[in-house]
């Protein structure tokens, strides 16, 4: 073969080799080149934690009543209590009417017979101007054991999968002080509500979190619905008020009275605390760990679950949010299905089916059959590249033995007439013709490496509504 042929054959085989390494890596990386879903932006975010825990918070109205003493007559002033209330926040623990608030939402203190005290002087100042408010206040007193104590649970739409509120008398079945962990549980006569999950792991500091519950400034400003508000904010830290009391986290949030007893929820809408108390002139505010909670739950028999209806709602949500039409379909029609009137659920349906749909995923099952078919494409794609190298090959070899073959031929055909000549002796012995050197055929490089698939105002410090609170240190309520 030529030095020129030679060169030919070597340029096919590396344009060949080329060829198949290109074709064998795509065949492999083509998978990998699915779609992906972009990232959830901030506002994604917010939105989910906001649809998956809006279903399970609560309104309360805490009303407190006694009899005022008046040391003046040395009897009650009359046979009416005076009633004062405070607007707290909670949320259902289990679909059987169990609801989850803050202790001192619900605790009967000093401070609750102080407004109660308050409330008695400011009616009479308002009636008769005349009465000097210093001299009704050191006359006055009210024992808390005469305070009466009246708990009333508003459940919005979302909470009873409807499209009405109800407003229902609770029993407080057992609380906890702050120092034993700032806890509450109610029992109210319902079934099948709509509730929140508890976090099984404890929070870190530096979490992002949202605090959710109903502002008593806000309160007469709601319908229906009775939105909550989501603030969110993170962790700051962990601490204990002048070494006394039950640890709880400082949140970096200035949160509004009638928050208090709200749940604060991690990114997945779970419980990992609830609101309860914060200062005046600050942007802090704090929350009592759900841990605590947990123990009063386990204490008193009730096991915090969610209604089939609450974890198909949450299903669908988070399935929505990923992009998933057909799980997030289904999950909220189920929904629809068991409470028709429920409008979150009925509003995000018709947005999930309003998603692309999706090509069909293979099943988990056949990622073994998708990689052994990719096998065989890449191996049918070599043997195929190695015949036509061979053949390649083989036609260069032929080509290069003919044209050989050709210039020996004129050789011997080109001469003129030959003259007569003298003979001569033949040629010595030991000098015969040598033939051409053959060349052994090179198989076709094998492809290198082959690339794997790409898959790709509470009773502390919260004055009776339209009142400044009388301390600097408050508690949410």
């Amino acid at each position: 073969m030529s030095h020129t042929m030679k060169h030919s054959v070597r340029g096919a085989l590396a344009a060949t080799g080329t060829l198949v390494a290109l074709t064998a890596l795509t065949a492999v990386a083509t998978p990998a080149q699915a779609e992906e879903s972009a990232a959830p932006t901030e506002a994604d975010r917010a939105a989910e934690v906001a649809a998956l825990t809006q279903p399970g918070v609560v309104q309360e109205e805490i009303w407190f009543g006694a009899n005022v003493w008046s040391e003046t007559l040395g009897d009650y002033i009359s046979g009416e209590p005076t009633w004062v209330s405070y607007v707290c926040s909670g949320f259902v623990v289990s679909p059987d009417g169990w609801i989850a608030t803050a202790g001192h939402c619900v605790s009967n203190d000093r401070q609750v017979a102080d407004d109660i005290e308050q409330q008695l002087i400011e009616e009479w100042v308002a009636d008769d101007p005349t009465w000097d408010a210093e001299f009704l206040a050191s006359d006055f007193s009210v024992f808390t054991e005469d305070v009466e104590r009246e708990v009333y649970v508003t459940l919005p739409a979302a909470v009873t999968g409807s499209d009405v509120r109800e407003d229902l008398l609770a029993r407080v079945i057992d609380e906890q002080t702050v120092e034993q962990g700032d806890a509450a549980l109610l029992k109210i006569e319902a079934d099948g509500l709509n509730g929140l999950a508890l976090a099984e792991a404890d929070p870190e500091i530096g979490q992002e979190i949202t605090s959710v519950g109903y502002p008593a400034i806000v309160e007469d400003a709601t319908t229906d619905d009775l939105t909550p508000t989501f603030q969110p904010g993170t962790i700051s830290s962990e601490k204990t008020f002048d070494g006394e009391y039950t640890p709880v986290y400082q949140l970096s949030q200035d949160l509004e009275g009638g928050m208090s007893g709200g749940p604060v929820v991690n990114g997945d809408g779970e419980v990992i605390g609830l609101i309860s108390a914060g200062f005046d002139g600050t942007d802090l505010s704090y929350a009592a760990p759900v841990a605590r909670l947990t123990e009063l739950l386990a204490a008193n028999g009730v096991d915090p679950v969610l209604s089939e209806s609450s974890t198909a709602f949450r299903d669908g949500v988070r399935a929505f949010y990923d992009s998933d039409r057909e799980t997030s379909v289904a999950q909220l029609q189920a929904v629809v299905d068991d409470q028709p009137r429920n409008t979150a659920a009925a509003d995000y349906l018709e947005r999930a089916e309003a998603l692309p749909v999706a090509e069909k995923p293979k099943a988990d099952d056949k990622d073994g059959e998708d990689a052994m078919s990719n096998v065989w494409i890449i191996v049918g794609i070599v043997a195929g590249s190695t015949v036509l190298i061979a053949a390649i090959v083989v036609a260069a070899v032929a080509v290069s033995r003919r044209r050989a073959t050709r210039q020996t031929a004129y050789g011997q055909v080109g001469s003129w007439p030959a003259q007569p000549v003298q003979p001569v002796a033949p040629v010595a012995p030991g000098f015969a013709a040598q033939p051409g050197q053959q060349y052994a055929q090179q198989p076709g490089q094998q492809p290198g490496q082959q690339y794997g698939q790409q898959y790709g105002q509470p009773p502390v410090g919260f004055a009776p509504q339209g009142q400044p609170s009388p301390t600097t240190h408050r508690w949410q309520g």
